[in-house]
Protein backbone atom coordinates (compact mmCIF):
# COMPACT_ATOMS: atom_id res chain seq x y z
CA UNK A 1 0.00 0.00 0.00
CA UNK A 2 1.44 3.39 -0.94
CA UNK A 3 2.65 5.64 1.82
CA UNK A 4 0.05 8.40 1.22
CA UNK A 5 -2.90 5.98 1.58
CA UNK A 6 -1.52 4.50 4.81
CA UNK A 7 -0.90 7.99 6.14
CA UNK A 8 -4.46 9.06 5.24
CA UNK A 9 -5.94 6.00 6.99
CA UNK A 10 -3.97 6.61 10.14
CA UNK A 11 -4.51 10.34 10.22
CA UNK A 12 -8.22 10.62 9.37
CA UNK A 13 -10.13 7.35 9.23
CA UNK A 14 -8.97 5.61 12.39
CA UNK A 15 -9.48 8.64 14.70
CA UNK A 16 -12.88 9.24 13.06
CA UNK A 17 -13.97 5.67 13.77
CA UNK A 18 -12.68 5.87 17.34
CA UNK A 19 -14.49 9.17 17.94
CA UNK A 20 -17.75 7.76 16.53
CA UNK A 21 -17.50 4.76 18.86
CA UNK A 22 -16.65 6.92 21.85
CA UNK A 23 -19.53 9.36 21.38
CA UNK A 24 -22.23 6.98 20.16
CA UNK A 25 -25.06 6.86 22.65
CA UNK A 26 -23.77 9.62 24.92
CA UNK A 27 -27.10 11.37 25.23
CA UNK A 28 -29.41 8.37 25.09
CA UNK A 29 -31.27 7.26 28.20
CA UNK A 30 -30.54 3.66 29.13
CA UNK A 31 -33.17 1.00 28.53
CA UNK A 32 -34.99 -0.82 31.30
CA UNK A 33 -35.32 2.15 33.65
CA UNK A 34 -37.38 1.78 36.81
CA UNK A 35 -39.28 4.73 38.32
CA UNK A 36 -37.94 5.96 41.64
CA UNK A 37 -39.30 9.37 42.60
CA UNK A 38 -41.62 12.18 41.62
CA UNK A 39 -40.39 15.72 42.11
CA UNK A 40 -42.33 18.97 41.90
CA UNK A 41 -41.16 21.36 39.19
CA UNK A 42 -43.47 24.17 40.39
CA UNK A 43 -43.22 25.76 43.82
CA UNK A 44 -44.51 23.51 46.60
CA UNK A 45 -46.81 26.23 47.94
CA UNK A 46 -49.31 28.00 45.73
CA UNK A 47 -51.83 30.48 47.05
CA UNK A 48 -55.34 31.33 45.93
CA UNK A 49 -58.86 32.10 47.02
CA UNK A 50 -61.42 29.32 47.58
CA UNK A 51 -62.93 28.09 44.31
CA UNK A 52 -60.23 29.78 42.23
CA UNK A 53 -58.27 28.01 39.48
CA UNK A 54 -54.54 28.51 39.99
CA UNK A 55 -52.93 30.75 37.37
CA UNK A 56 -49.94 28.41 36.90
CA UNK A 57 -50.31 24.74 36.13
CA UNK A 58 -48.66 22.28 38.49
CA UNK A 59 -45.85 20.30 36.88
CA UNK A 60 -44.15 17.21 38.28
CA UNK A 61 -41.28 15.14 36.91
CA UNK A 62 -40.83 11.39 37.19
CA UNK A 63 -37.23 10.25 37.58
CA UNK A 64 -35.71 6.77 37.34
CA UNK A 65 -33.49 5.07 39.86
CA UNK A 66 -29.88 6.22 39.62
CA UNK A 67 -28.10 4.64 36.68
CA UNK A 68 -24.37 4.14 37.36
CA UNK A 69 -22.08 6.20 35.15
CA UNK A 70 -19.54 4.89 32.71
CA UNK A 71 -16.27 3.73 34.23
CA UNK A 72 -17.68 3.63 37.75
CA UNK A 73 -19.06 7.16 37.98
CA UNK A 74 -21.74 8.00 40.58
CA UNK A 75 -24.43 8.09 37.89
CA UNK A 76 -27.66 10.05 37.73
CA UNK A 77 -31.41 9.51 37.43
CA UNK A 78 -33.08 9.93 34.05
CA UNK A 79 -36.52 11.39 33.22
CA UNK A 80 -39.04 8.66 32.41
CA UNK A 81 -41.29 8.94 29.36
CA UNK A 82 -44.65 7.23 28.81
CA UNK A 83 -45.49 6.44 32.44
CA UNK A 84 -49.02 7.03 33.71
CA UNK A 85 -49.29 9.42 36.69
CA UNK A 86 -52.40 10.13 38.76
CA UNK A 87 -53.12 13.31 40.78
CA UNK A 88 -55.87 13.22 43.42
CA UNK A 89 -56.79 15.42 46.40
CA UNK A 90 -55.59 14.03 49.73
CA UNK A 91 -58.97 14.87 51.29
CA UNK A 92 -61.78 13.91 48.94
CA UNK A 93 -64.27 16.27 50.60
CA UNK A 94 -62.10 19.37 50.17
CA UNK A 95 -63.54 20.19 46.74
CA UNK A 96 -60.05 20.38 45.23
CA UNK A 97 -60.19 19.50 41.50
CA UNK A 98 -57.38 18.39 39.19
CA UNK A 99 -57.61 18.51 35.38
CA UNK A 100 -56.56 16.09 33.94
CA UNK A 101 -56.45 13.79 36.94
CA UNK A 102 -54.41 11.20 35.03
CA UNK A 103 -51.84 11.60 32.28
CA UNK A 104 -48.75 10.20 30.59
CA UNK A 105 -45.30 11.69 31.14
CA UNK A 106 -43.69 13.38 28.13
CA UNK A 107 -40.12 12.93 26.80
CA UNK A 108 -38.76 15.01 29.70
CA UNK A 109 -40.63 12.92 32.29
CA UNK A 110 -43.09 15.78 32.95
CA UNK A 111 -46.81 15.67 33.70
CA UNK A 112 -48.67 18.98 33.90
CA UNK A 113 -52.17 19.64 35.25
CA UNK A 114 -54.34 22.53 36.40
CA UNK A 115 -55.77 22.83 39.90
CA UNK A 116 -59.03 24.38 41.02
CA UNK A 117 -59.04 25.04 44.75
CA UNK A 118 -61.83 23.74 46.95
CA UNK A 119 -64.51 25.96 48.47
CA UNK A 120 -63.14 25.99 52.02
CA UNK A 121 -60.30 28.07 53.45
CA UNK A 122 -57.11 26.41 54.60
CA UNK A 123 -54.42 24.09 53.30
CA UNK A 124 -55.32 21.65 50.54
CA UNK A 125 -52.98 18.92 49.37
CA UNK A 126 -52.55 16.77 46.28
CA UNK A 127 -51.25 13.23 46.09
CA UNK A 128 -49.42 12.42 42.83
CA UNK A 129 -48.43 8.81 42.21
CA UNK A 130 -47.56 6.29 39.49
CA UNK A 131 -50.62 4.36 38.32
CA UNK A 132 -48.59 1.13 38.03
CA UNK A 133 -46.46 1.72 41.19
CA UNK A 134 -48.62 3.51 43.81
CA UNK A 135 -45.75 3.41 46.32
CA UNK A 136 -43.91 6.00 44.18
CA UNK A 137 -45.66 9.23 45.15
CA UNK A 138 -45.21 12.89 45.94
Amino acid sequence: MPFCIRFFCRLYVLPGILAALAFSGCDRAPRGLEPDKIISMTPETQLGLPGETLAKNVRVELLSKVVPGMLGGKGEPHPMQGISLVAVPVEAGSGLQVTPAEGITDAGGNFEFSVKLGTSLGDQYLDVFCADNPEIRK
